[in-house]
Order: C-alpha cells, then sequence, then structure tokens
C-alpha cells in the first residue's frame, strides 16, 4: 500500500484556526476524516472535512466524540480509525484537553498513527477551541510514545517557513539492534512530485534525527542520480557505497531496504534498482543487487508486544547458495498457537521475495507442532519428493528457526509419520550452516 502524506503551506486551513470553539447558536461542527481520494498536493492533504449537526443531546464532548468515532457518512471519506474504538474519558482545561482511549487506537502505526491523530486533533480544536490536544490509549504505547501531542499553531509556523508545497514523507532507518526498519518523518519542500525521489534519498544518506536509531547508507556515499523509468526507481550511488558496505547481513538488510522500502512508498514507484557509479553490483554482501527489489513489510518495525508481537528469527535461504540467512521478522502470537507454532508457521509460509525464499514453502505441510519443556515435537508431511541437496537445506531451516526460540533446547522432527535421526553431527547447528561476517 503506497503510503505518503503531504501537506501545503495552505495547511494553516487545516491548523490554523486556533480557537473556533463550538458557539452556543451554532450546533453545527465540522469532523475530519480521510480522504478515499486524496490529492496530496492539495490545501487538505489526505484529509476530508464532512460538516454535521449535533442535537442538544450530541453537543458534550463524549456524546458528540460518540458520533464522530461512528465514521463518516460521505462515501468519499473513511474512517481512519480502527473498528470500534472508543473515547473512555477526557479531561480538559481552557485550552488543552486530553483524551483517553481503549487500546485499539494502539493498533495503528506511523503515518496511519499520525493521520487519526491528526484527523481527531483537528475536529476537537474547532470543536472547543484547544490549543493543545494529547491522544493517548488507555493501557498501551503509541507507536513507542505515551502520548500524542498536536499543538495546531506550531504546525502552522512549521509551514509558514515554506514558500512551496510539503510533502510529509516516511524514512526508514534502522533500530538500535539492527534488526527492524524504524520510520522517521520528514517534510519535504518540493515544486513537484518527481523531486521526492532524490529528496528521500538525500535525507536518508544526512541519516537520521531520532537518537535511538541508526543510519544505513555507507560513509561517503554520494548519490550521483536517480530517475524513473516505467515504475522502476533506478538509484545510482557513488563508489563509496560498495566500498564501505556492510559486513553482515542484518546490517545489509537495513542498508537496501531503507533504500527500498523509503523509495516504494510513492505512488509511481513499485520497484527499485540499485547501481553503483552506473554499473549494476551482483554480490553485495550476500544480496544480489542485480534486479529489481520490491517494498518487504516484514522489515518495518517495531514490534509491538503490547498487542502480542513477539521478535522472531527465521532462518532462510537466497537464491544460489546453500547456507542459511538469519531473517528478523514479527511474528503475531494467538490464543490457538504456541509461539513455536507461529513461528514454524510464518517460516513455511514465507513467499520469496528479493531473492530469500524458505526451503519449505510449497513443499511442506505442517502437522502438528507439540513443546514439552524444552522440547519441540514437529511433525510434517511432505508435499512431492525432494532432492537430497534441498532437504538438507529444509531440515536444517526447520532446526535453526526451532532453536533460535529461547525456550527451545531440544527438536524432534516427523517427517511423512517417520521419527528422523537427528543424533549425528550432521545435525548439529554449525557455523557452516550460516553466511559468516566478512573481515
Amino acid at each position: 500500500m503506497k503510503r505518503i502524506v503531504c501537506l501545503l503551506l495552505m495547511f494553516a486551513l487545516l491548523c490554523g484556526c486556533a480557537r473556533l470553539g463550538l458557539g452556543r447558536q451554532d450546533k453545527g461542527v465540522s469532523f475530519y476524516y480521510r480522504s478515499t481520494d486524496a490529492d496530496y498536493f492539495s490545501p487538505l492533504g489526505a484529509m476530508g472535512i464532512e460538516h454535521r449537526t449535533l442535537r442538544d443531546d450530541q453537543t458534550d464532548i463524549n456524546a458528540m466524540m460518540k458520533l464522530y468515532l461512528g465514521g463518516p457518512v460521505d462515501p468519499e471519506l473513511t474512517s481512519p480509525f480502527p473498528k470500534g474504538m472508543q473515547l473512555l474519558r477526557s479531561e480538559m482545561t481552557a485550552r488543552e484537553i486530553t483524551l483517553v482511549f481503549d487500546d485499539t487506537l494502539a493498533a495503528l502505526t506511523g503515518v496511519g498513527l499520525r493521520l487519526a491523530c491528526a484527523c481527531i486533533a483537528r475536529t476537537v480544536a474547532e470543536y472547543g477551541g484547544y490549543d493543545t490536544v494529547t491522544i493517548r490509549a488507555e493501557h498501551l504505547s503509541l507507536d513507542g510514545e505515551e502520548a500524542v501531542t498536536v499543538q495546531p499553531a506550531e504546525l502552522v509556523l512549521e509551514d509558514r517557513s515554506a514558500g512551496q508545497p510539503n510533502a510529509l514523507v516516511q524514512l526508514f532507518f534502522a533500530d538500535a539492534q539492527g534488526r527492524f526498519l524504524i520510520e522517521e518523518q520528514r517534510s519535504a519542500p518540493v515544486e513537484e512530485k518527481q523531486e521526492l525521489p532524490e529528496f528521500i534519498l538525500r535525507s536518508l544518506i544526512e541519516g537520521p534525527q531520532t537518537e535511538s536509531l541508526n543510519a544505513t547508507i555507507p560513509k561517503g556515499t554520494v548519490l550521483l542520480n536517480v530517475s524513473v523509468v516505467d515504475r522502476v526507481c533506478l538509484v545510482n550511488f557513488s563508489a563509496e557505497f560498495l566500498q564501505n558496505r556492510p559486513r553482515n547481513e542484518l546490517a545489509e538488510r537495513m542498508t537496501v531496504f531503507s533504500v527500498v522500502n523509503s523509495l516504494t512508498q510513492l505512488e509511481d514507484v513499485d520497484s527499485v534498482e540499485i547501481l553503483v557509479e552506473g554499473s549494476s553490483v551482483e554480490r553485495y554482501y550476500e544480496l544480489n543487487l542485480n534486479r529489481e527489489l520490491v517494498r518487504d513489510e516484514d522489515m518495518i518495525g517495531p514490534v509491538r508486544s503490547g498487542v502480542g508481537e513477539f521478535d522472531a528469527a527465521l532462518f532462510l535461504c537466497l537464491e544460489g547458495d546453500e547456507r542459511l540467512t538469519v531473517y528478523p521478522m514479527r511474528v503475531q502470537e494467538t490464543a490457538e498457537l504456541s509461539r513455536a507454532a507461529s513461528v514454524l508457521g510464518a517460516l513455511c509460509a514465507f513467499a520469496p521475495r528479493n531473492g530469500y525464499y524458505s526451503p519449505g514453502q510449497g513443499l511442506i505441510e505442517l502437522r502438528g507442532v507439540q513443546q514439552n519443556g524444552g522440547s519441540l515435537r514437529i511433525e510434517y508431511t511432505t508435499t512431492e519428493r525432494i532432492e537430497d541437496a534441498q532437504r538438507t537445506l529444509l531440515l536444517r531451516s526447520l532446526l535453526a528457526t526451532a532453536c533460535a526460540l529461547p525456550e527451545v533446547n531440544r527438536v524432534e522432527l516427523i517427517e511423512n509419520g517417520a521419527v528422523l535421526d537427528l543424533s549425528g553431527e550432521a545435525w548439529t547447528p554449525a557455523d557452516d550452516w550460516y553466511h559468516e561476517p566478512q573481515q
């Protein structure tokens, strides 16, 4: 899904009406929702307005918000909130209001969360004339923060410094552990949409503004040129991008897909091809860059433990290689499945992309995953005959992924009803199973 929310200098129309309030005689209010046909270079950006008239029993904040969260009537607008979201309580002073919603709000992240908060803040600010709107979930954090606070006047001052349209874009940098990409938003002054790829890439080279995030582009890299042809973004970096490349597969993923995921948010970009000094790169660290790379949502964090996600390590293969590579993934825990079953299910269902593939995808069907203390029993059937080399990769992938779970210290595999003999050294995870960091 393309994700880009664009704003203009005329965003003042949204955030600059400092204290409109709901007049005693006027029981009308403007509800802000997401537009289904957003013109991102328009004054409202991704937002749309629906003017509603309130009954006498709907004019207090709780009743008004219940009506608002029920969604728009206009078919060209859509609610940016999770279904069934409710306001639990509100705290008000003369100029400030804090709204506490149920925890379904925490299901939103990134641009979706910010757009939802902007819609709420704009609606409430016009309703009650508040200068500051603070939004919370009852128990959970919002994208890692305790609350989201919106001060419309400050947004107006920021936008007044620009004399041309602003695009709010997502940049992706590495988290502190180098396992997932984390979004950082930037306001891009651009006259034409065609300028956005260059702005995104130069901003990635500059590095993150958030202290907890890490830069992803190799030191000394210069952007030589960038263009979009037939929905493919061609990026040409200087030699430093290759000379100072990452020295392990996790850092490589952060570097390559910070570029790919940042660019594929754009409406006219489906894939990215990375060149160095005008030439393709067959092998970066382990990835083959001589291909069109597509967006990978699984690489985007953070892991939202508050809604049942956990950080798991899948051990996949890369095309043309017989070693395993670690692939961190956010996995959703459910009441029906154990963590081990959820992780192994994700491994077997992993769809090939950008050269990564699961040796078991399409070849085996999980029949059961049972855990007893630190012992894990995995039963599966093969859907077709597997060649010896492929079967070796499959078994290694299953064993390595299962053994990476902290609660597992022993694994038993039952293939087509037969217990496999895993007692020999051949099935003890060893260094030669995996990619080794370069020195």
